[in-house]
């Protein structure tokens, strides 16, 4: 390709692809050679492993795209009570924050500040605080500490941000810890989840900034995927969804639509996550102009 080169660049004749975990990556950062770029999400780091490898080379982060959540089950103990889900999130969400500080992004919008209908944290938990009386409060965390939350700890993955939060949020809910089922690894998470021997799992997506319509009815559609069907079987969430276009894709449906998942509390938003290209030559990166799903490489980078 090299007789037909892109804005005065050059293709690239071949590129190599190669996985690594992001400790792999830390760990060996130094070694890569000028031509190497990293292309990862910080969901996959640590809050300590990101600032290891910014002291090692050149990071570059697109815009927050992606929205990481957690889903809940909504036919297990307290959780069959909509504002025991409610209580349980929201520990969920403010034993995130206390743990990231200002190194991630606390948010609860289902949207993301790319899209519309964004909302910030506390304009959708006043939506919801009117309802949650202080009685509603204690009874809640009582029926969650009488009724053990189950959850899932892989020993392969132990230091996710799902697994340190849900180490945390016991003490923000201010109720005894309910030890995790531990396995070797995530594989049977959602046979778990489904079954109801797990109660709460995390889950991740992002929207198509071009198409944020089309892109949470494909989500949202009943049966898509299989994680997510107590949420898909909510009827005025989908007539909220199909509202999205005949509206004209109008702001406030959107913002209706992302109330009402919160409100829910069945997939509860809980931070939203870059994408990152790192090098050692930041010129050699390029500035991605949307972030949208993964970028080809050649969007991201220089090739001489």
């Amino acid at each position: 390709q090299d007789s037909n080169p892109i804005h005065g660049l050059k293709a690239p004749q071949k590129l190599y692809f190669k996985y690594m975990s992001a400790q792999e990556v830390v760990r060996t950062a130094n070694e890569f050679d000028a031509q190497t770029v990293i292309a990862g999400s910080e969901l996959r780091y640590s809050i300590d492993e990101i600032k290891e490898l910014q002291s090692k080379i050149q990071i570059s982060f697109a815009p927050a795209s992606r929205i990481v959540g957690l889903v809940i089950n909504p036919k297990v103990g307290a959780f069959k009570d909509k504002k025991c889900r409610q209580v349980f999130a929201k520990a969920f969400r403010n034993a995130f924050h206390k743990m990231v500080g200002d190194a991630r992004e606390s948010e609860s919008s289902v949207f993301t500040d790319l899209l519309p209908g964004y909302l910030k944290n506390e304009e959708l938990y006043d939506g919801i605080s009117s309802e949650l009386t202080a009685d509603d409060i204690a009874r809640c965390k009582s029926q969650l500490q009488s009724e053990p939350i189950k959850w899932l700890k892989a020993t392969n993955n132990s230091k996710s941000i799902f697994v340190v939060v849900m180490e945390r949020v016991f003490s923000e809910l201010g109720i005894e810890s309910a030890p995790p089922v531990v396995e070797e690894t995530q594989k049977d998470e959602d046979e778990l989840f489904l079954s109801g021997k797990v109660a709460v799992k995390g889950f991740q997506t992002g929207f198509w900034a071009f198409d944020p319509a089309g892109d949470i009815q494909m989500l949202m559609t009943p049966n898509m995927h299989k994680t997510l069907q107590f949420v898909s079987q909510d009827a005025e969430m989908q007539n909220l969804i199909r509202n999205l276009k005949t509206s004209g894709l109008e702001k406030s449906a959107f913002i209706k639509l992302n109330q009402h998942i919160y409100g829910q509390s069945l997939f509860n938003v809980f931070t939203h996550v870059r994408r990152f290209y790192a090098a050692k030559d930041r010129s050699l990166i390029m500035e991605a102009p949307v972030s949208i799903t993964s970028p080809a490489p050649w969007q991201v980078f220089r090739m001489d």
